[in-house]
């Protein structure tokens, strides 16, 4: 691998379930993920995955109705983040 990690975030069927995929780095690197999310209502919360593997799954209980989440939005983590 590069020793930058290529992520992606790939979204669950129920609210606060997902993956994250990567690729491009050794099969034992890992490292912590911020993810955003964005509550209607304008309320925002920033929860952490560590990645494992090439794929790290995540199931969280939400606090509300969700608009929006979002993989490292201000880019804390030096990644290629594939959409």
């Amino acid at each position: 691998g590069t020793g930058i990690p290529s992520l992606r975030l790939a979204l669950g069927k129920l609210p606060g379930q997902g993956t994250i995929e990567q690729s491009e780095v050794d099969e034992d690197f890992s490292v912590d993920v911020p993810v955003e999310i964005q509550y209607r209502g304008g309320k925002t919360e920033t929860r952490w995955v560590r990645t494992d593997g090439e794929s790290t799954a995540f199931q969280w209980k939400l606090a509300g109705p969700v608009a929006k989440i979002t993989l490292d939005p201000h880019s804390a983590v030096l990644a290629t983040k594939v959409r």
